[in-house]
């Protein structure tokens, strides 16, 4: 979602139906206890602590590829 903008054109990446995104996003976002997207007339983004969650995980992959 990142590069994307919005939550259709990221699952068309994925190749996944936005409904399941949105689904496994929600329910992420119940496991930690805390929003990590939002939704506007503009797309979605990432609110604070979703940047840091995505921080995380991109600093995850990096260790993973080193």
């Amino acid at each position: 979602m990142e590069k994307f903008g919005s939550l259709n054109k990221a699952a068309t990446n994925l190749y996944v139906s936005q409904p399941n995104l949105s689904n496994v996003i929600k329910s992420f976002e119940n496991e930690i206890g805390y929003k990590i997207i939002y939704r506007n007339h503009q797309g979605a983004q990432f609110t604070d602590k979703g940047k840091q969650v995505l921080m995380i995980a991109h600093n995850m992959v990096k260790e993973k590829e080193n």
